[in-house]
């Protein structure tokens, strides 16, 4: 029924829709998994395969190079977009988590004073329930930029500088490929040089696993972080 679709905290009732926005981060995190898991299966695959053939040895030394330069592009390829997909679970997770918090925490957010105040009481009063793109509509919320204002206006501790350097690197990196097709002009460099990788990097594959671990324990970590200063201010 729909009042059971209705949260109440301390006294205040949200109309926002519930979720839950590190299930769902999970859930867009497994595309990455599969990503990678092709890359290595792949890889793993042609080992076999040459192992069993290595009495023939021309035939072995052909079938070695083509499938090491197919590797070499399905790497690529699968690397590009495993790190494309970081973006968007990222993307994805932030105003999901905005939603959640709106829902399970109203008298927090309806106790202060920024400037989506008056927008943000008629979300949570509203008659209909309100999902993030309503929430993004009214509080003209545009990017992740606008997210992080967001936050900042409720004292939400959302990402470290640390935190949002590792973000910064994987847009970087999305832009390139999406936009770019993985090739650099003047402006891609610069942005290169002011955000640089979280680590020393290797091949593209490497990358792709490293930032996936990082990403999934920077949002566990701030997911934390956000839930324990809430419990602590309702």
């Amino acid at each position: 029924m729909r009042s059971e679709q209705i949260t109440q905290r301390e006294g205040n009732f949200s109309l926002i829709e519930k979720t839950d926005a590190i299930e769902l981060l999970e859930k867009n995190l497994q595309r990455t998994e599969m990503l990678i898991e092709a890359m290595e299966k792949i890889k793993a695959y042609n080992g076999l395969y040459q192992m069993s053939n290595a009495d023939a040895c021309e035939h072995n030394k052909i079938v070695t190079i083509v499938q090491n330069q197919q590797l070499m592009y399905i790497q690529q390829s699968c690397g590009e977009h495993a790190i494309i997909s970081l973006a968007t679970a990222f993307e994805i997770y932030y105003k999901e988590l905005v939603q959640q918090l709106f829902a399970d925490y109203p008298g927090y957010f309806v106790s202060r004073n920024t400037k989506y105040s008056d927008k943000l009481n008629k979300l949570i009063q509203d008659h209909e329930l309100a999902t993030y793109e309503q929430i993004e509509f009214e509080l003209k919320l545009r990017n992740r930029f606008d997210y992080y204002i967001l936050f900042k206006a409720y004292s939400l501790p959302f990402l470290t500088l640390a935190e949002k350097r590792v973000v910064e690197y994987i847009y970087q990196q999305r832009n390139l490929y999406v936009h770019n097709a993985g090739r650099l002009y003047s402006k891609s460099r610069k942005n290169m040089i002011l955000t640089r990788s979280p680590f020393y990097r290797q091949t593209i594959s490497q990358e792709a696993k490293r930032l996936r671990t990082r990403l999934r324990k920077l949002l566990h970590t701030s997911y934390d972080r956000i839930k324990v200063g809430l419990n602590r201010g309702v």
